[in-house]
């Protein structure tokens, strides 16, 4: 498995397409798993492209799917979160990266850029674009029937249904 890829080698890649791709165990993501629930034995299936652009620019496709284990903000019970997605990157020399930045400021479908570094650490990197992809406020879409739910039910209509009458 590859796990960093130098500056000179991603150039080299470029002309040739190569790709990086590999498996590995969800909680080897350290800084996605902290703060979320036990995660499962779900391994993280990834690949990164390397290629130029139409402009000779140096570009990353990252692809990634898993599944992630997070706490339904509703109900508050863990759910799996299946991730399965593909990012595209500009790689842009870190002394030109603020220009190559605000080049897109205007353009909301442009390429992210990230800057060039003499080493990628390539699980690094998708552990990034997993954390990004992570929904802000996950939910279930229909939250399991729960025990506490009925007994709020049991005391009568919510403060907020009585101040609603009293409106009218």
């Amino acid at each position: 498995m590859v796990r960093y890829i130098d500056t000179v080698e991603l150039s080299r890649s470029a002309t040739a397409g190569v790709v990086a791709a590999g498996s590995a165990p969800l909680r080897a993501f350290r800084r996605l798993c902290e703060g979320l629930p036990e995660q499962g034995d779900h391994p993280v299936d990834w690949s990164v492209g390397i290629g130029r652009g139409a402009a000779g620019e140096l570009l990353m496709t990252v692809t990634v799917a898993t599944i992630v284990t997070l706490v339904c903000q509703r109900c508050l019970d863990p759910f799996p979160v299946a991730i399965d997605f593909t990012t595209r990157l500009r790689v842009v020399a870190a002394a030109d990266f603020n220009d190559a930045s605000r080049d897109h400021e205007e353009d909301w479908t442009a390429i992210e850029c990230i800057a060039a570094s003499r080493r990628l650490d390539v699980l690094e990197l998708v552990e990034d674009e997993i954390i990004l992809s992570l929904p802000v406020a996950p939910r279930h879409d229909v939250c399991p029937a729960r025990p506490a739910d009925a007994a709020l039910r049991e005391h009568g209509p919510s403060a907020f249904a009585v101040l609603s009458r009293l409106k009218h």
